[in-house]
Order: structure tokens, then sequence, then C-alpha cells
């Protein structure tokens, strides 16, 4: 294990009813301005959501307005408008009430306030903020752990670019995970959440570096995902399994399973490629593209770590050999089926025509891909093909 600073500054209130925790908890941080409620569709208001908060900062005597329409994968150009709204106001508080994608939106634009720029250059050239203002959210879809991490991705749809940033003083000052506010999420977009959390997990997981403890939660936290991940795509009112579910994404990427360790993030990296072109759901992606990484990256050198994943996950030998470790790759593509997630390009309406073009950016933006085994171009180019 590598050395490792770690702070969890989030303050996390979880279980039903805690989503009332918002105006006294925005009191403490908003100062006299008024907070920015960011939200993306209508969801929120329909399920209840937004009036629960709402009320709950009324009820404080926080002063609020929304900033609505936050789209799915976050353009840089809602970014700048809601930037430009915050320094109008004085905000000093961007309270997302949404999933991933909103809470990406509210850092970029919390770290946008505080730099003298375009926001933009945080992501395409590795600029920071000087003073990012304070971001909160109350979850209502699991998936992203954005909720309890640094980073916010965001795409750029004029040149099909999707970038992360990730800078420590974006993590939200508080959070809200009650597992109510995701009981009308639709189970597609569940079991996209799903995916996206476990294959965080293995992100961090198939690496070079003996961490024994960091590993141990990864695997409790898989799982997880095995165990319960159905029930939240199947059964949508049983807040039992969305709670843990919920918990398990913020978990999953807040730092405990990566910290000390070299991570590989090749799929997320060439997913975002996908996303970019196609506004592709993330987690969809992922389901589709991890299990091709598996297969691409498994070598003599490997089977021992996809041996250890398949006992873990599916109950194989540990000991076994390489046909074990197909089996273990096998076991995870027919998981995300049982959930209801394509497993190819072509299930999502994406063909051939961009795929040479995907390859070559991804690698062109980062470099070889990937902490467990470097991706080139045509390696990235392979993995695209298995899934065509």
């Amino acid at each position: 294990m590598q050395a490792f600073t770690l702070e969890l500054r989030t303050r996390i209130h979880f279980g039903e009813g805690c989503l009332d925790q918002a105006g006294p908890e925005a009191a403490r941080f908003a100062g006299d301005a008024p907070v920015m409620v960011l939200t993306g569709g209508g969801s929120v208001h329909r399920n209840g959501v937004f009036d629960r908060v709402a009320d709950s900062m009324r009820g404080a005597g926080v002063p609020f307005f929304e900033f609505d329409g936050v789209e799915p994968n976050p353009r840089v150009a809602t970014i700048r408008r809601a930037i430009d709204a915050c320094r109008e106001r004085g905000v000093q508080l961007v309270f997302a009430v949404g999933g991933g994608s909103c809470i990406d939106a509210a850092k970029a634009i919390a770290a946008g306030v505080g730099y003298d720029g375009d926001v933009w250059d945080l992501f395409a050239h590795g600029k920071r903020s000087a003073s990012p203002i304070r971001v909160a959210s109350a979850l209502t879809l699991s998936a992203t752990g954005s909720e309890y991490n640094a980073g916010t991705v965001v795409s750029d749809w004029k040149n099909n670019r999707k970038l992360p940033h990730i800078d420590d003083r974006l993590r939200p000052t508080f959070s809200l995970l009650d597992p109510w506010a995701t009981r009308t999420v639709p189970p597609r977009q569940s079991a996209a959440g799903v995916a996206d959390i476990l294959v965080h997990l293995t992100e961090q997981y198939f690496s070079p570096t003996v961490a024994p403890v960091q590993d141990r939660i990864a695997e409790a936290l898989m799982t997880i995902c095995r165990d319960r991940g159905p029930a939240t795509v199947h059964d949508g009112d049983d807040l039992s399994a969305r709670g843990d579910i919920m918990w398990a994404s913020s978990l999953a990427l807040c730092g405990l399973t990566g910290s000390g360790k070299v991570q590989d993030w090749a799929t997320h990296l060439v997913e975002h490629e996908l996303s970019a072109h196609y506004d592709l759901t993330h987690g969809v992606g992922l389901a589709i593209l991890h299990p091709a990484w598996m297969e691409e990256v498994l070598d003599d050198a490997s089977v021992p770590r996809f041996c250890r994943f398949g006992h873990v996950m599916w109950g194989l030998p540990e000991d076994g050999g390489i046909e074990v470790a197909r089996e273990a790759i096998a076991r995870l593509r027919f998981f995300f089926d049982s959930l209801g997630l394509p497993s190819t390009l072509s299930e999502v309406g994406i063909g051939p025509e961009l795929l040479d073009r995907m390859a070559h950016d991804a690698v062109e933006h980062f470099g070889d891909l990937g902490g467990f085994r470097k991706l080139d171009r045509t390696r990235v180019r392979r993995i695209l093909e298995r899934v065509r």
C-alpha cells in the first residue's frame, strides 16, 4: 500500500426523514445570501422531493431560488449561466437536489464562481479555482457517489468532450441521503446506477497495488451491489434495498477503497467518449464496456485477481485458472443483463462510424489509459470492437 492522505469532510445525514435537515444545515453555511437550489428535469417536483427541501428551507428562514434544467450529462453552457446567476445574487451555497449529474454541476458552478476566467479551463487545462463556494446535496439517484467525493464531470457538447475535474474543496459540505427520495427512479436508471457503483469499485479493485484493507471493503460493497441492486430495479418500493445501495454508492468513491492504490479508470474514460458523442447514460455505457475491458486486460499475470473477483462475487474457485477468470467476466455480463442493461453498442443506437475517432480521442486527451494494464489506441479500439 502506498502512503495517502484521506479527509472525508462531508457531513452525511442518512435515513428516511433526513430531507428535513435541508434548512437547518443550509442556514449554517449560506450566511445572509440566497441559496441556489439546483435541479434537473421535473422529477424532483413530481415526486415531492423539492417540496420537502423547500419547506425545510422556508422553515429555517433560508432564502433560496431554483435554477433548473441541468442535463443528465451536464453541459458547460448551463454551468456558465448558473455561475452568472450566483455572482449576480451573491450566492455562497449551491444546493443540488438530484442525482450525480446535478451534484457534478453544482461543484462546477461552485468552482467557477471562485475562478477568474472561463470554468472550462478547470476541465480542459487543469486550472484550479482560487476560492470555490460551498456545495451541498440531496441525493435522488444512487450512482456516481458525487454526494461524498471531490470529483465533477462536465461536457462541452459543441466539441464532443466530456472531462473530469477533481478538487477536494468541492466535496459537499453536507449531503442528505434519504432512500425515500429515490423511490420513483425508473428501473432502467436504477440499473444504470448499480452498474456505475459496481464499476467504480472494480476500477479501484483491479490494481497492481497490494492493499488488503481497501480490497476487503471493496469486496463487501461489490456484494451489496450484487445482492441488493436487483431489488432497486425490480421492486422500486423496497426502501431498505434502496438505502443499502444509496450508502454503497457514497462509500464506493469517497476514497475508502482507492486511497493508497494505483487505480485504473480506463473504462470510465472510454465511456466519456461515448457519452460525449451520443449523450449516453453513463452507467449504461459502463455496463456495455466494462466486461469488454476485462476481456482485453485478462492475461496470465492477472488471472489470480479475476479468480478472486469471481470467488467473491459468484462463488467460483479462488484458485482457478484462466477459464475460471473468463467465467467471472461472463457472470458479470450476465448480471448486468439481468438488470435489463444492454451489452452492445448497437442496442443503444451506436454504430461503427465514430469508433476510430473515440479510440483516438480517449488516448489523445489522457495518454495511454489505465493503471492495472495500459491501453493504447489500438487496445481501446479493440474494446469498442468487442461490443459492436
